[in-house]
């Protein structure tokens, strides 16, 4: 398991947004199918996919149809915790609230989202993903 583990690491930590969208499907299929779900390589590979994924992948839905859903959901959950921590870092939070004008929603001082039908998710007004 660790000649997996350090061919996965080293052979992917310098070129992983340069290796094809398919071979990096494939090889997250396969680890999710073979590899025990304590190993830190799993979420290595859930990192650096979301390190990734906004540049190579955000628009495409099929690419998440096909990963497992245990790797989904370690994706899910580094996203949420790299959001929570920048939030707490900004000091702000998201409102969730329909404000009646611009005015109102500018008077609120939240951040507000802005729903973006193509990626089917809702980003705040300066741009970064609403995480909570």
């Amino acid at each position: 398991m660790l000649a997996v583990n350090k061919t996965i690491v080293t052979d992917y930590t310098c070129a992983f947004h340069q290796t094809p969208e398919q071979h990096i499907i494939t090889t997250i299929q396969y680890a999710y199918s073979n590899i025990p779900s304590n190993r830190v390589v799993l979420q290595w590979l859930a990192n650096e996919f979301h390190k990734e994924w906004l540049e190579k992948w955000d628009s495409d839905n099929k690419v998440l149809e096909d990963l497992p859903k245990a790797f989904l959901i370690r994706v899910l959950r580094r996203g949420s915790l790299l959001g929570l921590a920048e939030m707490r870092t900004k000091k702000s939070k998201p409102c969730y609230l329909e404000h009646g004008s611009e005015k109102q929603e500018r008077e609120c001082g939240d951040l507000h989202m802005v729903f973006y039908e193509e990626f089917q998710y809702g980003y705040d007004d300066l741009g970064n993903t609403i995480m909570i």
